[in-house]
């Protein structure tokens, strides 16, 4: 298992009510009238007192009041710090919450509990924290069957005809008992 964050989170997170004021690195270009990647080897976003990302994700996204006041020199307010209930986690915060790595979250989010809660944020997907601190997996239903694959695949006896189906090499046959 990969490292897993515990306590204070090291990247700030979306906050509770805070969604609307998320921007994407394409946005804060846009704002300051370059191109995104004139942005990215201008050094501006390593500059001492520019807002750190929220989360620590491949795709970069900020706090808009934050970056507002960075670029217009005034002094960078603090996010919020209390958890809530509605707090947007990505996928690293999400596992972390859970005490797993991220690839077990990628298995886990696919569960359609967590799946319709999924909120887009500036292309990164996110969850609600009760959503993932409450969370208890769907359980899975029996197939009746010692070998699952074969019997999701090709089906199992139906009881009463006698036959039953059979997936060998990846060709259905059917057979009597």
């Amino acid at each position: 298992m990969g490292p897993v964050l515990a306590g204070p989170w090291e990247e700030p997170m979306i906050r509770a009510g805070r969604r609307h004021l998320v921007r994407t690195l394409a946005d804060i270009a846009a704002q300051q009238g370059i191109a995104v990647q004139t942005l990215i080897n201008s050094g501006r976003l390593k500059a001492e007192g520019f807002p750190a990302p929220l989360g620590a994700g491949r795709t970069r996204l900020y706090d808009g009041e934050q970056v507002d006041a960075y670029l217009a020199g005034r002094p960078v307010p603090a996010l919020p710090t209390a958890d809530d209930d509605d707090d947007l986690l990505d996928r690293q915060e999400a596992a972390a919450l859970r005490g797993m790595d991220p690839q077990a979250w990628d298995r886990r989010k696919k569960d359609p509990a967590v799946r319709e809660h999924t909120v887009l944020v500036g292309g990164v997907e996110h969850w609600p924290r009760h959503i993932v601190r409450d969370h208890t997996p769907t359980p899975r239903r029996s197939t009746g069957c010692d070998v699952p694959v074969w019997c999701q695949w090709a089906g199992v006896s139906d009881g009463m005809s006698g036959h039953s189906v059979f997936a060998v090499g990846g060709v259905l046959s059917v057979g009597s008992h």
